[in-house]
């Protein structure tokens, strides 16, 4: 009882959650919202019956109703893709009349955060229903959270980025966390491949499945997001110096491998960096990485990093152990200092280690490695 008691306090303190509309139960069952009022509701239902929409209510202590259809359509801007927040003043459940089976074959959610959060200007809440721009103000942060219930694997595709030296940009699974410490990078830009992070002033197409994610960024930048899938087995890179990043969803329940091919001008040395996270995957699971000339690297969490001193023609990753979790996969390729002579590069292997990795940071279910591949040095 004592738990039961804390799970709820706990839930109900927590303004932020994510409820889906297939668990909801049906016959006039009050489900309840477990945040504290006031506080606001967005909603992404895509797939989703107007009908059965209708016929689902948010409904106050005093009585008052609002369905979810009138949620949907209340909550679009005509300019955009960013939402308009509902926002509930007193403590309210959701409730219908339908069937349990009827609900169930709902595949949209509601997004709940706080009022205060909502009326932030720099707080943006869209939903990926179509192609459309994203563009942020220099000399501002911004938070920008995307909803998708377009299709069932959540595929947003970002491209044609442009971003400022001077901003700072972060990427991140679920909703914003009250404590910063559990919003865990999985993708960034400056980006911690060397000592210093490091400003890659290209960014490569890249796909991530999410039903919800966000981007922190302090600074001008801007880039396209569509729910259309892209398939980065076989993609080839676009410019000397770049990043991209590679997501193996929780969708795709095979050890699936994919290559992509570097571009490269082979009279320079330079460095292939990786950002590795994971989440929900099993103690043992790894990560393997191949070069098209023969090396490669496997990697579980006792690694610590590895160094590779060269850019290959074509890098291969797959995983092991992995079928029902996330592998995260920031690359980087940076073509470096022009070769004056013929010297072959080396490999360092880092020694194994129990400690929490390069970065020391575990949260939320999420491993992040870091493996660097430093600058060969001429001498």
């Amino acid at each position: 009882m004592l738990l039961l008691a804390f799970l709820i306090c706990f839930s109900f303190c927590n303004s932020q959650q994510i409820i889906h509309l297939n668990s909801l139960k049906g016959y006039n069952f009050k489900n309840p919202i477990n945040s504290k009022p006031p506080y606001s509701v967005y909603i992404s239902a895509n797939r989703d019956s107007d009908d059965i929409l209708s016929q689902v209510y948010i409904k106050s202590e005093s009585g008052s109703l609002q369905n979810l259809l009138y949620l949907k359509n209340s909550s679009k801007n005509s300019n955009s893709n960013l939402l308009a927040a509902t926002e509930i003043q007193e403590n309210s459940f959701l409730i219908s009349k339908l069937t349990d089976y009827q609900l169930y074959s709902l595949t949209g959610f509601l997004y709940i955060t706080n009022s205060s959060q909502a009326d932030d200007k720099k707080f943006q809440v869209y939903d990926v229903n179509q192609q459309f721009a994203i563009s942020t103000e220099a000399n501002k942060d911004h938070t920008l959270v995307f909803l998708n219930s377009k299709s069932q694997n959540h595929s947003s595709t970002i491209s044609s980025w442009l971003q400022s030296p001077s901003c700072l940009v972060s990427m991140y699974q679920g909703f914003p966390q009250e404590d910063q410490k559990e919003n865990l990078v999985i993708f960034s830009n400056p980006a911690p491949f060397f000592t210093q992070p490091l400003f890659i002033p290209h960014v490569e197409k890249f796909e991530v499945n999410f039903e919800i994610f966000h981007f922190k960024t302090s600074g001008s930048m801007k880039f396209d997001i569509s729910p259309e899938p892209f398939n980065f087995d076989g993609y080839k890179t676009t410019a000397y110096r770049t990043t991209g990043f590679y997501m193996k969803s929780q969708y795709d329940n095979t050890n699936r491998t994919a290559t992509v091919s570097c571009l490269r001008d082979t009279s320079y040395n330079g460095t292939t960096g990786l950002l590795i996270g994971a989440s929900r995957v099993r103690p043992y699971s790894t990560v393997r990485f191949d070069f098209d000339d023969g090396p490669h690297y496997i990697l579980d969490l006792g690694i610590r990093g590895i160094n590779i001193e060269k850019i290959p023609k074509s890098l291969e990753i797959s995983t092991n152990g992995t079928e029902d979790g996330e592998v995260y996969v920031q690359y980087l390729i940076w073509q470096d200092q022009l070769i004056p002579s013929t010297l072959a590069p080396t490999t360092t292997m880092l020694p194994e280690t129990t400690t929490k990795g390069c970065l020391g940071i575990f949260g939320g279910g999420i491993l992040m490695i870091i493996v660097l591949f430093n600058f060969l040095v001429i001498f």
